[in-house]
């Protein structure tokens, strides 16, 4: 049974090597070959030159003055006759004499044209070629190779053969191939010395194959040596034969090798040294040849036995012998793609070389993440030594990848071992660990800026920021259940360090600028988060107010258009908290005026009025559409006031309300009491609220008229439009007798004053 599955897989074996080898072969025999082409055009062009010279030797034979005409033949090369123009005659020598005879002249030789070498029409064999001198090959070689195998199938049926002399036989008829194949091919049959080099070493691998496992005719480690051996004749044999195929053969087997010799047991360091070996070996031909597909099929191959031994044997008692292979296959193959990168003419090989690399790098990553993660020491410190190695690479100017890309794998290895491995009790050394790699990244991009004379990328300005807000974020984690009354100040002290970077930065050269701009952006961010983080209730708005005018004047300080935009945006965010949130919440222990609420909106009252202020007095400096910002600032600020009073008036008033509320029910009030009570509070509530809209209604006129400022006029008259409908539709219907004729006298009386003002002022004012 052994004998026939033995000659069954050889015949099976040798028939789809044969078959893959003849498509292959075929193929490159019937693309139009180079070579062949400019044979071709070598051999007209001799033909030509042959009969132009025995043109010229006609031509200077005695008696003839003419060359004699060149009938063209009919060639598939053509060539074209330029006739260069005459030359101009020369004076003759003045020792020559007046009337000299001119010497006699010479026969004139054939103008000789340039040459023009058109390749030949006919650039793919004749099918006749194809059929007799490539088909019938392959077909030969398979019909004697099959008749062979039932030669040797009947043989071993019938016993004439023994074990031994069974796999003698295959080792000889694989010899007798690759020395016919030699033989071939100095003869210049190069396809049927392939095809007879590639018939020899698959029979030489069966041979060693069934030697070992159908006979046990050898041991394992002998029949490892024979079939490196054969891997290591069958790539001398492609680089030195040119031939693809066989190396892909070689590749194959030398892959293979491990599966067909498997004796189930755990030999780690002789799998994967063998298996290095071969990757050096295939790497060497890949780079002596220019064939980069080699190391991408010797790479899948190693993940491929890597992984099925990882698992099935692996365990942590193999750590860091697994660790060091890993760290020496990584490093092959990096040395391997970084050679064509950088050695390639051709732009498409250095462009993959250099994925490939990347591919590398993230293969090592996260294999050593699977096997080291269970151990928070052990997993920090490789990442601190990954990034180390990559991040000093990533200092030449022409690395601005991969700092990014690295930034990247922390992210995803450091989210993927916080989920399945993080502990409380590793909290200090987990912190400590990022505050080293954050640090690591901070200097690389201070360095980077330095020794790489290169504008920084979007890829750079990314890193930047994502270094930042992601060692905050994943401090803020670890801290906040301890530290969290001291977090704010944490994120000012992070804002600090990024503002003194980008300092230091825009002192360097102008192609640090977006990394700076960057990093000014990171400290804005931490000093608007270390607001609400460290203060609580109304310092939050009262912060971010004061943050707007400080990077407001510090952009106009500096000329900084991006700071004084990010003022902008912090001042948004607190007029957003201010009537989301303060505005909407009730006041504990309420007093007119002296409350929370009350300083808060004033504090943002007044940042707006300084800001116009900043931005009125540098108007020269700012671009075109901020010197329009003073105007709305200022009209803001004002309605913000009113709603202001208005509100205090509102708050005062219903704590008055509330108190008769809690009177009547703890009975000491009558109802009738409350009820004359209530209406006149509310009516005293509306006619304060005329009253104090018709006073600031008058004062933004007045201020208007003394500043010359045409849109705070413009405001106090449309106040006062709205105090007038509101006495008119509201309190004449609404209010008591005596509040209505109060509300409509002094809103009259508040109307004249302004009348005369405008009277008293006109000319300053529309002058």
């Amino acid at each position: 049974m052994d004998d026939f599955w033995f000659a069954l897989v050889l015949i099976v074996a040798l028939w789809y090597i044969a078959v893959t080898v003849a498509i292959v072969l075929l193929w490159k025999r019937t693309r139009p070959s180079n070579q062949d082409i400019r044979l071709s055009a070598l051999q007209a062009e001799m033909d030509r030159l042959r009969e132009r010279i025995q043109a010229l030797e006609n031509a200077l034979r005695p008696g003839k003055t003419e060359a004699p005409s060149l009938q063209p033949r009919a060639e598939p090369v053509r060539v074209d006759e330029t006739v260069p123009p005459p030359l101009p005659k020369l004076a003759a020598p003045a020792s020559a004499g007046i009337g000299a005879e001119s010497p006699p002249k010479e026969p004139a030789a054939p103008p000789i044209g340039t040459l023009s070498l058109p390749l030949p029409e006919q650039t793919r064999p004749e099918l006749e070629a194809v059929i007799g001198g490539n088909w019938l090959l392959k077909i030969g070689i398979l019909a004697i190779v099959l008749g062979a195998l039932y030669f040797l199938k009947y043989a071993f049926d019938n016993e004439w053969i023994g074990n031994t002399g069974r796999v003698l036989i295959g080792v000889f008829a694989g010899i007798g191939l690759l020395y016919g194949s030699e033989v071939f091919r100095k003869k210049d049959y190069t396809l049927y010395g392939q095809a007879l080099a590639a018939g020899g070493i698959s029979i030489l691998y069966l041979s060693i194959y069934a030697a070992f496992n159908f006979y046990s005719l050898i041991a394992q480690v002998p029949a490892l040596l024979f079939m490196a051996l054969v891997t290591a004749v069958s790539s001398l044999l492609s680089a030195r034969y040119r031939s693809k195929p066989l190396a892909v053969m070689s590749l194959a087997g030398g892959v293979f090798t491990p599966y067909w010799l498997n004796s189930g047991q755990n030999n780690q360091v002789g799998l994967l040294s063998y298996l290095l070996i071969l990757d050096a070996g295939i790497g060497f031909l890949a780079r002596y040849r220019g064939w980069l597909f080699l190391n991408v099929l010797s790479l899948v191959g190693t993940v491929l036995l890597f992984g099925g031994w990882a698992d099935r044997f692996y365990t942590r008692d193999a750590l860091w012998t697994t660790e060091i292979f890993l760290v020496l296959f990584a490093a092959l193959y990096l040395s391997l793609f970084e050679s064509v990168r950088a050695f390639s003419e051709m732009e498409e090989a250095a462009r993959a070389a250099r994925f490939l690399s990347a591919a590398v790098i993230i293969l090592f990553f996260f294999s050593s993440q699977a096997i080291l993660d269970y151990n928070a020491v052990y997993y920090w410190i490789f990442l601190f030594v990954f990034d180390v190695l990559l991040l000093a690479a990533s200092l030449r100017a022409a690395a601005s990848r991969i700092a990014p890309g690295l930034l990247l794998l922390n992210a995803i290895g450091i989210g993927f071992w916080f989920e399945r491995n993080y502990s409380p009790e590793d909290r200090p050394f987990v912190w400590c660990s990022l505050c080293v790699i954050f640090a690591l990244f901070l200097s690389q991009q201070m360095a980077r800026r330095k020794f790489a004379h290169a504008r920084a990328d979007t890829g750079e300005v990314m890193v930047a920021v994502g270094t930042g807000m992601g060692y905050f974020g994943m401090s803020y984690y670890l801290l906040e259940d301890s530290y969290s009354g001291w977090m704010g100040i944490f994120a000012l002290a992070l804002a600090v360090v990024y503002l003194a970077a980008a300092r230091i930065l825009n002192t360097m050269s102008e192609e640090a600028r977006p990394v700076a701009l960057a990093f000014i952006g990171v400290s804005l961010t931490l000093l608007t988060l270390a607001i609400p983080i460290q203060l609580e209730q109304n310092w939050i708005t009262i912060g971010w107010a004061a943050e707007a005018v400080v990077l407001a004047w510090v952009g106009l300080s500096s000329g900084s258009l991006r700071l004084r935009q990010s003022g902008l945006v912090v001042l948004t965010l607190s007029l957003l908290r201010l009537f989301g949130w303060d505005a909407v919440q009730p006041v504990l222990k309420y007093r007119l005026v002296f409350n929370p609420r009350f300083f808060t909106f004033l504090f943002v009252i007044a940042a707006m009025y300084v800001l116009a202020l900043i931005y009125r007095r540098s108007s020269t400096r700012l671009a075109s559409w901020e010197k329009g910002l003073y105007d709305p600032l200022v009209l803001a600020a004002s309605g913000i006031t009113v709603f202001l009073v208005s509100q205090e008036s509102w708050t005062f008033y219903g704590e008055k309300l509330r108190e008769l509320y809690l009177a009547l029910q703890r009975e000491t009030l009558r109802e009738a009491q409350m009820r004359e009570l209530v209406n006149e509070t509310t009516n005293s509530r509306q006619l304060t609220w005329s009253l104090l809209w018709g006073i600031y209604a008058i004062a933004a006129v007045i201020a208007g008229i003394l500043r010359r400022y045409r849109p705070i006029r413009l405001f106090g008259i449309a106040l006062f439009v709205l105090a007038i409908f509101k006495v008119f539709l509201i309190d004449i219907w609404t209010l008591q007798r005596l509040h209505r004729i109060l509300s409509v006298i002094c809103l009259g009386v508040l109307l004249l004053v302004v009348a005369f003002l405008y009277e008293r002022f006109k000319t300053l004012i529309f002058e």
